[in-house]
């Protein structure tokens, strides 16, 4: 195991008191793995040059990032390689060259014969080798875990609290790191492979800050890849926390309950509008009132009429089944209604991905340059509800319509859909499943009790 040795400091280079974050540092010395060198050794010689050329290069790059190799001969073993990189929010050349200085400096003395060492700051991430680390860029070690998840005051500005409302907020940093792993990947601006966010849902919730960083080098789909490896970390180690901070080499994420970062966000999710200056007798909140209305109605009726055709479909579906089900024995037709289900995993799979905390994966990724992601999700929750398993649980219509109309009411917690309880086992609403697994198909009624999905009702043998 590489060995993780925590570093507290307060540099020179320390954000100002306004950006509420204290300045912090870790280390990581993986001799054990990579071996050692001696002290006037052909390596150490090729290192010292390495470590001094490292800084003035990514500090003169246009995206404060740099790597090299300095070897002599034939001989590979002798040869340094290094990786120095500084935070994307920055934009003092000078202040990142003093951080990669000093965090090279710091790991010769912290690290004096370890032929690979890492150091991660606050501003800038600082790695040398003997191994060729350069030519794996899927290779995110070594990766650390900002927080000392048993002693959270181990460093200063950390809002390590217990999220009131775990799972709400699960999902929120989940959709928060899902908008800024995309725009830091995809978008053709992060030229620097970076995003920073700010996400604001309704004034009883926390705004949540965040930025999300891969080194400048990689492919937009390997950048994609090294993050989402860095958010499944995140749901391991912060799971419902208020703050998280997650360091490696080819990329890092972090979010916090307060703005860290310098300069507007790159992301801003469910911002409410700025107050306007205009007077209420120009007419605009008018034109804005009619716009929304539209969209709603617009919205509302595709979903109605969406909805309506999938229960037409639906009966259509159960009623040839039940004829071609014939004289089978019941168990045949108990599997084959299995059988049928799991063809609709990927329909089903929607519900369970909210439930995980992952919603933001049900977003397209073309959208991912959409600023109202907040709205988005909502919709996703509206059509959830839609389709519940019991019936007497989804809204009617003209619970929809205001649901859409509006942002600012709390929506309920979408319960399961219809045959989920085939595919996989819930804690919730598991009253009468098994005898709902038995029951024949050989006669059915159909009925509406929301004016909007029409439920099956199994009848007889």
């Amino acid at each position: 195991m590489v060995p993780l040795l925590p570093l507290l400091a307060v540099l020179l280079l320390a954000r100002p008191p306004d950006a509420a974050a204290a300045a912090y540092a870790e280390y990581s010395c993986n001799g054990t793995a990579a071996g050692n060198f001696t002290a006037g050794s052909a390596f150490a010689s090729n290192l010292d040059l390495l470590l001094a050329a490292l800084p003035g290069n990514a500090s003169s790059s246009p995206s404060l990032f740099a790597t090299a190799s300095i070897g002599t001969g034939d001989n590979n073993n002798d040869t340094a390689y290094g990786l120095a990189l500084c935070r994307g929010d920055m934009t003092d050349a000078a202040a990142c060259f003093s951080c990669l200085a000093d965090a090279f400096a710091r790991l010769r003395r912290l690290c004096p014969s370890d032929r690979d060492a890492t150091f991660y700051h606050d501003l800038c991430t600082a790695r040398y080798s003997g191994e060729d680390f350069l030519s794996r860029p899927d290779d995110n070690n070594p990766v650390i875990n900002g927080m000392d998840a048993t002693n959270a005051t181990t460093y200063p500005g950390w809002d390590a609290s217990n999220a009131t409302t775990r799972s709400f907020f699960l999902s929120l940093v989940g959709t928060l790191f899902g908008e800024m792993s995309m725009y830091a990947a995809y978008n053709a601006s992060a030229t620097r492979r970076f995003a920073s966010a700010v996400m604001f849902i309704n004034p009883t919730l926390p705004t949540v800050y965040g930025l999300a960083q891969c080194t400048p080098d990689l492919a937009p789909a390997q950048c994609w890849r090294c993050l989402n490896g860095v958010g499944e970390l995140n749901k391991q180690w912060y799971d419902g926390r208020e703050g998280g901070r997650i360091m490696g080499v080819r990329c890092s994420f972090r979010y916090e309950g307060y703005q860290f970062y310098a300069g507007a966000p790159d992301v801003r999710i469910g911002l409410p509008a700025e107050p306007s200056s205009s007077s209420p007798a120009n007419g605009s909140n008018g034109s804005n009132h009619k716009k929304v209305l539209i969209i709603v109605l617009t919205v509302s009726i595709t979903v109605l009429c969406c909805l309506l055709l999938c229960g037409l479909l639906l009966i259509r579906r159960q009623r040839k089944g039940a004829a071609a089900a014939g004289a089978l024995p019941e168990q045949l037709q108990d599997r084959g209604g299995a059988e049928a289900v799991a063809d609709r995993g990927e329909q089903l799979r929607a519900w369970q991905v909210w439930k995980d905390g992952r919603a933001f994966e049900l977003i397209d990724p073309t959208l991912g340059e959409c600023g109202d992601v907040a709205g988005i999700m909502r919709c996703v929750r509206v059509a959830l509800l839609c389709v519940q398993d019991n019936a007497t649980d989804r809204p009617t219509m003209a619970d929809v319509t205001a649901m859409l109309a509006s942002a600012a009411g709390d929506l309920p917690d979408p319960r399961r859909p219809p045959h989920f309880r085939l595919r996989v086992s819930s804690s919730d609403d598991d009253g009468g499943w098994s005898e709902a697994r038995t029951r024949s198909t050989q006669g059915t009624t159909s009925c509406s009790t929301n004016d909007l999905t029409i439920t099956t009702i199994q009848e007889g043998r």
